[in-house]
């Protein structure tokens, strides 16, 4: 049987990872990872933090699920292996 990848919303990831560790790491209450969830996007300033916590926990982060400007990609950060 052939296996399909469904694409990871901001929901799913919430929660992988957790509202709470979150919510800790980019330095905002649960309740704005939860909105962010509920809207389908987290904030693009917090890419970084969330690209780096799915790779600890070997989970995709699809840069879909930031709230990029059209046409922006994620900027290299200092540290950023992209």
């Amino acid at each position: 049987m052939e296996q399909r990848l469904i694409p990871l919303s901001a929901g799913d990831i919430c929660d992988l990872l957790g509202r709470k560790e979150i919510a800790s790491r980019v330095g905002r209450g649960p309740t704005a990872v939860s909105n962010a969830a509920v809207l389908g996007a987290f904030p693009a300033s917090w890419y970084v933090i969330i690209r780096d916590m799915c790779a600890e926990q070997g989970v995709a982060c699809p840069e879909e699920i930031f709230s990029f400007l059209p046409g922006e990609p994620p900027r290299n950060i200092e540290g950023d292996a992209a």
